[in-house]
């Protein structure tokens, strides 16, 4: 399975002290960035579309992966944990 690997690859792209990767219902993981402006998300999620796309060891174990990304922003977005995977998964739309 990827998702593991993904699981893993992701852990080691965001800051150790603040940030965190959980796995989240059905295959989805979840980034809690910490202390962040929502201004930089967009780049963040772009440039973890591209650690995962482009990673050799996933590539090797089943071609191409291609991932969905999104985010949403405490509390511009929500204030409750639900909110915030809610409008998360309303801007994948």
């Amino acid at each position: 399975p990827l998702l593991p690997d993904i699981e893993i690859l992701l852990k080691k792209s965001v800051r150790q002290a603040t940030d965190n990767v959980l796995r989240f219902q059905k295959g989805n993981l979840i980034g809690l960035l910490c202390d962040n402006g929502r201004d930089t998300l967009p780049g963040f999620v772009k440039r973890l579309k591209a650690i995962i796309e482009t990673d050799e060891l996933l590539g090797s174990k089943g071609g191409r992966v291609s991932v969905k990304c999104s985010f949403a922003s405490y509390p511009e977005d929500g204030v409750a944990g639900k909110d915030l995977v809610d409008k998360a998964v309303a801007n994948l739309k």
